[in-house]
């Protein structure tokens, strides 16, 4: 069935064990932790590839749903599951047409009481690049890929066969690793202390921020987009949007539990640190997360056309014909058969071609 598949790119900047001070990892870079993970997943049951400790309460629980590689073997399709929170075995739900202080939340329960609630979220590896791309075929607000980078550094650290034990079985997991080792059958290596990282960031495109950069003097307009809304973060976690609301007699601002998009300009010219903090402070916004809608732009005297900060993105979108299952689930063999079909194509719109960027967005 045909439909559209958006593809963002990100450089993997590490991947591996590294000692203090290392650029480079000693071992574990991303083929050989990939073939690991296909490895160790095979024949495991869905509930034995949760990785995080079950103290650790920062991320939401994520499951390996699949691993495929393609023919050749240096490229990788993984599917992701990541957990809901659920209350007594039920998802709860609203109608958006309820209104506001009259709201019912509906209780839905689970098919089995051991379902997992969930959602699933799927990758790209290209290891040969150094590179990773978020595969989207539903709207969805989160990518994954933060769930994915700590799947894969508890991974490497705990799993993935590089990990020497003690015999203690009552100590905890984190404490049970005496150290790491290339190969941790080797008994002649000495098991080593090692930082564990998997760390990726997005892929810049050239030419978009740099036009903004060497044209600088010429900014007369500064825009800012953003939402606030429980878990935006930003400068509405003082409240500061209310303040125009204020500004005008409306005293009875609405609260924040619903997402609202905030829109503001500032007639200013920024200096050369200024906007190299404005880009700063953009990309780590997106690294966290931030919502597609939110962004930084710039208007240039002489001209009404914004250059959002966004076309830096390396990100593309292309008509596919995916397979779902009966459950309108995507399958992932026929989503990497369909990637790996259009590959070049992804990859000139969303590394290389500027005017696919801005359609993107």
């Amino acid at each position: 069935m045909p439909e559209e598949v958006k593809v963002k790119f990100y450089d993997i900047e590490e991947c591996g064990f590294y000692k203090r001070g290392d650029d480079e990892a000693r071992f574990g870079e991303v083929e050989e932790a990939l073939r690991r993970l296909d490895g160790w997943v095979s024949g495991k049951e869905l509930g034995e590839t949760e990785v995080y400790p079950p103290e650790d309460d920062k991320v939401d629980p994520t499951y390996c749903l699949q691993v495929h590689r393609d023919t050749t073997a240096t490229e990788f399709f993984v599917a992701m599951w990541i957990e809901i929170p659920t209350v007594e075995n039920q998802v709860g739900s609203v109608n958006p047409n309820d209104r506001v202080n009259q709201v019912d939340v509906h209780a839905n329960p689970l098919q089995n009481p051991q379902d997992i609630a969930g959602f699933p979220v799927y990758f790209w590896f290209l290891p040969d690049e150094d590179k990773l791309a978020t595969v989207a075929v539903e709207n969805r607000r989160r990518n994954g890929r933060t769930e994915v980078e700590r799947f894969l550094e508890d991974f490497l650290e705990f799993y993935a066969g590089y990990e020497v034990v003690t015999p203690d079985a009552k100590a905890k997991r984190h404490k049970r690793i005496i150290g790491h080792r290339p190969n941790h059958t080797d008994q002649d290596q000495e098991p080593q202390k090692y930082h564990v990282r998997f760390n990726s960031s997005l892929t810049p495109i050239p030419g978009a921020l740099e036009e903004i950069r060497r044209r600088r003097p010429e900014i007369r307009k500064v825009i800012r987009k953003f939402e606030v809304g429980e878990g935006r973060g930003g400068v509405e976690a003082l409240e500061d949007w209310k303040l125009p609301l204020y500004d005008v007699g409306l005293y009875s601002a609405p609260d924040r539990q619903e997402p609202k998009r905030v829109r503001y300009e500032l007639d200013i010219t920024p200096g050369e640190e200024e906007l190299e903090g404005m880009i700063q402070r953009w990309r780590q916004r997106r690294q966290n997360g931030a919502p597609n809608w939110e962004d930084f732009a710039v208007m240039f005297t002489g001209e009404n056309k914004e250059h959002s900060f966004s076309r830096s993105l390396p990100k593309a979108s292309v008509t596919m014909d995916v397979d779902r299952d009966e459950n309108g689930f995507v399958r992932l063999e026929s989503l990497r058969d369909q990637v790996l079909a259009n590959r070049t194509e992804l990859m000139e719109r969303a590394l290389y071609d500027e005017e696919e960027q801005q359609v993107a967005e």
